[in-house]
């Protein structure tokens, strides 16, 4: 016969392998500290759905800071002995301030746009392009998850803008995504060049730290952005910089014990309208 204890046990397995406490705690977190840091839970386990495409979901957590009417998407991923590593493209591993953030604004004609910018950011972190993690069972990579937030949060902007424009409220909001793990975060450092081109491995000389934030940036979106200049002549010389970097979006990675830290520290440059 089975006790009382043995089906706590058992339960209690079921509910830790699921992501809710972890996402429950975090909301829990925020709320407790926002005298500290001015972040407020706007939504929780928050539907939105794509009209377009039809892709639909829930945003686990959204977070408010009033001053500066900024959004930030909160993705919580739980994950037991797992490290996820970070590759820089280029091999640079130093602190960047520059995010890829959806931004929503009335132009000078009145007429409210949105719009994937890159806008400077404090805290700095590093920017990587590459994410490998040991898989075990059912686990996702970071690529999937990344992209369906970025669509959750164009969503979210999108449903908000009826209710600013309803209320004639003039004032930018700028939204942001990121992934909340209980993973830790490493960073790799090498040398691009020492890579070999014989069997694709890395040097031994290669070394990891690890980092409580990453900017995690890359083509996450099928859709490019870019607005075409009228005339060829306005092209840049290397216009197909311009088009890669339109389908860029920037989505922290942060370590769930950093959090807030990264909220304490969140400042962003005043960006004018245009």
């Amino acid at each position: 016969m089975t006790s009382v204890a043995d089906s706590s046990a058992v339960l209690r397995e079921l509910v830790n392998k699921s992501g809710y406490p972890l996402q429950i705690a975090i909301a829990h977190h925020v709320s407790a500290t926002t005298s500290r840091h001015g972040w407020k839970v706007l939504y929780e386990e928050h539907g939105w759905r794509d009209p377009d495409s039809g892709q639909h979901g829930f945003i686990d957590l959204v977070l408010h800071f009033e001053p500066l009417n900024a959004v930030m998407l909160l993705e919580c991923k739980r994950l037991q002995d797992t490290d996820w590593i970070l590759i820089p493209k280029d091999g640079e591993s130093e602190g960047r301030r520059v995010a890829k953030a959806y931004r929503s604004h009335v132009d000078v004609h009145g007429v409210r746009k949105s719009a994937w910018r890159s806008l400077p950011l404090e805290p700095r972190s590093p920017i990587a392009e590459f994410c490998v993690m040991r898989r075990t069972g059912g686990t996702q990579t970071v690529e999937p998850v990344a992209a369906e937030l970025v669509s959750a949060t164009e969503a979210l902007a999108a449903e908000e803008e009826r209710y600013l424009i309803a209320h004639k409220n003039k004032d930018a909001r700028i939204y942001y995504a990121a992934i909340v793990t209980t993973a830790q975060l490493y960073l790799c450092n090498l040398d691009p060049h020492a890579i070999s081109l014989k069997d694709g491995m890395i040097p031994a000389d290669a070394t990891f730290r690890p980092v409580p934030l990453v900017r995690f940036t890359k083509q996450l979106s099928t859709l490019a952005a870019a607005r075409v200049p009228p005339s060829p002549q306005a092209l840049p010389a290397r216009w197909t910089d311009m088009v890669a970097e339109s389908k860029e979006r920037t989505v922290f990675l942060i370590q769930a014990e950093a959090l807030e830290a990264f909220l304490e520290r969140y400042r962003p440059d005043i960006v004018q309208d245009t």
